[in-house]
């Protein structure tokens, strides 16, 4: 397990959404990748997989003494289900600074972290990044705690920090209980897919460029919170069209404005990302939706 590669990366959350599509972005950014694991099962994509849980905190030690890491991503986080108000999110928070801490101890130099547009207090503005944060939920409010640590914590220890404020991610083999996965699994059934609040905007985000963008903030010296997000507002029902259509499945949605709690508009600024990482997405939605369809292998119902 041992390496003489300066960029050596230890990875958390390879499997996930965000981890799958992470390894063309780091790998060509010339980092030597160690991904933590709980799979017995892992995929052959140039990672060097490590088994450990992130919630042992005995192996966390065992595998940073081992592997003496320069840089650290932090990727794992509940996110499906039940996650805006699981108590797992406590549990993260607390393996998310034992990872800093065995990071520091072994000499670490750079650590990027992934957080959440629901830190913010919502507006009817593009939210930026020196905007109050005023998170309502579980789920926010670990987040932006675990942000708030992390920050003192690297600077109280000489780490360079910074921290990627996700928008809506979207991605192929998302799991059927969020949006993408539900109109994807009710195609595959032939069945209709009813989109209850057409109206609200929110900024979507193809996970690809969210992995690219991470490996360029790591790879920079940008530090603190940088929005991860296109910038651009598409109302749901847009976003729906567009998934849809690249599946000519269209016709199998059906829409309403069903009020709920939901805020009506979520969308980001990202000049820090754009400006000071020099990082600009690649794919718009209609193109990452064509992916999404040809990756799926996914044939109506």
């Amino acid at each position: 397990m041992s390496c003489t590669c300066n960029k050596r990366l230890l990875l958390t959350g390879a499997t996930g959404l965000l981890g799958r599509v992470a390894a063309e972005p780091l790998l060509n950014s010339g980092y030597e990748v160690y991904a933590l694991t709980i799979d017995k099962v892992n995929p052959d994509n140039g990672f060097t997989w490590i088994n450990c849980n992130i919630f042992d905190s005995d192996g966390v030690s065992r595998a940073f003494k081992e592997l003496r890491p320069s840089h650290l991503m932090h990727f794992a986080w509940i996110t499906t289900g039940d996650y805006l108000t699981n108590n797992l999110n406590f549990d993260f928070l607390r393996a998310s600074l034992c990872l800093l801490e065995n990071f520091a101890a072994c000499g670490g130099v750079r650590a990027v972290f992934s957080g959440t547009c629901f830190e913010y207090g919502f507006k009817q503005e593009r939210l930026k990044e020196s905007d109050e944060v005023r998170p309502l939920s579980v789920y926010g409010k670990c987040k932006n705690w675990t942000r708030e640590a992390a920050e003192l914590f690297c600077a109280n220890n000489g780490i360079s920090f910074a921290w990627g404020r996700i928008f809506n991610l979207f991605g192929s083999g998302e799991a059927p209980t969020r949006l993408t996965g539900s109109i994807i699994k009710n195609i595959s059934e032939g069945r209709k897919t009813l989109i209850k609040s057409r109206s609200i905007i929110r900024d979507y985000i193809y996970s690809k460029d969210v992995a690219a963008a991470f490996a360029a903030i790591l790879d920079s010296e940008v530090s603190g919170a940088v929005n991860v997000c296109t910038g651009r507002g598409v109302s749901i029902e847009e976003y729906a069209r567009a998934l849809a259509g690249a599946f000519g499945a269209e016709d199998l949605l059906e829409f309403a404005d069903i009020a709920g709690n939901q805020p009506e508009y979520i969308v980001g600024d990202n000049t820090r990302l754009v400006n000071e990482v020099g990082f600009v997405p690649r794919y718009n939605l209609h193109t990452a939706a064509e992916e999404i369809a040809k990756l799926s292998n996914v044939c109506r119902g």
